[in-house]
């Protein structure tokens, strides 16, 4: 299958001259970030933030580094902090398999939401098997709560 960072429509060619906050999938997700570049718009400060961008084989850190621009703009820039290769196997809860239909997933920090039991990393759950088949599909980007508040303590 096509790794998930790697679809047609995330390429960058189709991405550039997009409005930003077209790219989050999850409208919780675009209001956190409309409301950081609001508050370093705002105060004229930049912000460094780590955030993770895995595909079906890799996991990658990044780091994002946000600075005020002349004219009320920010300007984006990212480095690669770490990049390592990754299998899966089944995910497992605490007494079998557990049943889930949709995966909420964080964006910034890439952990996944397993019902009401919390969130955990991809690698300690071992869904990454689910990247190589037909269920990719069933990641829905989010964020979550720790992340929403880091991000809310931002500037």
């Amino acid at each position: 299958g096509t790794p998930v960072g790697d679809r047609a429509g995330l390429a960058p060619a189709r991405l550039l001259g997009r409005p930003l906050l077209s790219v989050f999938s999850d409208p919780g997700l675009a209001d956190e970030y409309a409301g950081l570049i609001q508050r370093l718009r705002r105060g004229k400060r930049g912000a460094r933030l780590v955030y993770r961008c895995d595909t079906n084989l890799l996991r990658r850190t990044y780091l994002l580094v946000i600075r005020p621009s002349p004219a009320d703009q920010l300007h984006f820039t990212t480095r690669l902090l770490q990049s390592s290769t990754r299998s899966g196997q089944p995910a497992w809860g605490r007494s079998g398999p557990v049943p889930i239909t949709r995966w909420d997933c964080c964006s910034q920090c890439a952990q996944v939401a397993l019902s009401s039991v919390g969130w955990f990393e991809l690698e300690d759950i071992a869904v990454l098997s689910l990247f190589r088949t037909a269920a990719t599909h069933c990641l829905r980007y989010t964020i979550c709560p720790s992340c929403r508040r880091m991000l809310s303590a931002v500037a």
